[in-house]
């Protein structure tokens, strides 16, 4: 996401697009295969009539069954016995076929389908002279009883021309409704995003003064948001470690640094020439600077504790040994120290931990 227009356009396209496709769909069915699916439709109704007459076929009230369907389906039913027909929808006034071409052509398939000893079959027959076409489903009913189901297909040039019409109205109104409906539904899902690719500049900068939070009801983007959240406490715990970590190293510098320092001119003013102080000052530099490497080390533990993987090195050492040996660095401050302990105290910890305390709490003082 680049910008926030980006975004929005983005949304706005695809549900644009996704009106556009199911309006292309409905063309496509509705105009194009209208005639195809007409077809269709029609010669599955030619069947399911069909099937009736043939279920109804001994029925008591068989003629009466006829009469309805060829009302109620707009049918033509031709009963068929021994080539001589014995029923005809044409009683009823309903004629399908019209033309005398038409009628030779149906003859010829009553004849034909009789002929086959087929149990049934369909044929389509044009009607040139009104320009429709006839369906015409042949079974057998019982040894030389047959009927013959007609339908009609009338033209749908007429019915085309409306629905290309509605549809063209229909077009406009879903594109419309398109356009206002993903203008605003683009805004709805963006806000939050914008709110939280902000935050997330902010919280790349080091500044953690605020909350990813969202009143959106996506769970995606609710997910999201409590994951920065968590993202950004651990962030902020680590940057505050950090300081605090810096801040400490820079102020227990100064001491060691001030001491070797101290030592170092009293080795080149004062005890150059007394061998023994010397080796003692210079023993002192030599403790503090490695004091001073340990406090670098303690650097390191900022990494190995945002890692995990920060660990004690517990040990059984003499306390009151180790806290004699760091009251000796500060002989060069006049200062008086009184340390008062039994002998052989032992205790079970890091030994350099409580050595940086010991030392920090005597420097503070």
């Amino acid at each position: 996401m680049k910008s926030k227009g980006n975004l929005i356009k983005k949304i706005w396209l695809y549900l644009t697009i996704f009106s556009v496709s199911i309006l292309a769909i409905l063309w496509l069915f509705q105009v194009i295969f209208l005639d195809t699916y007409y077809v269709y439709v029609k010669k599955n109704d030619v069947k399911a009539i069909s099937n009736r007459v043939l279920n109804s076929y001994k029925s008591a009230n068989f003629e009466e069954i006829l009469d309805l369907l060829t009302y109620d389906k707009d049918v033509c039913i031709d009963i068929i016995y021994d080539n001589t027909q014995i029923y005809s929808s044409n009683g009823l006034k309903k004629r399908c076929i019209n033309s005398i071409e038409a009628s030779n052509n149906y003859i010829n398939y009553v004849s034909e389908f009789i002929s086959s000893n087929l149990d049934n079959k369909t044929y389509t027959l044009k009607d040139s002279k009104f320009g429709n076409k006839l369906v015409i489903e042949g079974i057998k009913l019982q040894d030389n009883y047959y009927a013959f189901v007609t339908a009609s297909l009338e033209p749908l040039t007429a019915a085309t021309s409306i629905l290309i019409s509605q549809l063209i109205y229909v077009s406009i109104l879903v594109l419309l409704f398109s356009f206002i409906i993903g203008y605003f539904v683009s805004k709805k899902i963006s806000k939050p995003m914008l709110s939280i690719s902000k935050n997330a500049k902010l919280m790349s900068k080091g500044n953690y003064d605020f909350t990813f939070k969202t009143d959106s009801n996506i769970s995606e983007i609710v997910e999201l948001t409590d994951t920065l959240e968590s993202a950004k406490e651990e962030l902020e715990k680590t940057d505050d470690l950090r300081r605090e970590l810096l801040a400490n190293v820079s102020h227990d510098l100064k001491t060691p640094l001030t001491m070797i320092k101290a030592y170092a001119e009293m080795v080149r003013d004062l005890t150059y020439n007394d061998k023994e102080k010397r080796e003692n000052n210079l023993n002192t530099i030599i403790e503090e600077v490695d004091r001073l490497n340990l406090l670098v080390n303690d650097i390191l533990e900022l990494s190995k504790a945002e890692a995990g993987v920060n660990s004690l090195e517990i040990k059984s050492f003499d306390l009151n040994k180790l806290i004699k040996k760091i009251i000796k660095r500060f002989d060069c401050f006049d200062v008086n120290f009184e340390y008062q302990s039994k002998e052989n105290l032992y205790v079970l910890a890091d030994e350099s931990k409580i050595e940086q305390v010991i030392y920090n709490l005597i420097s503070n003082a």
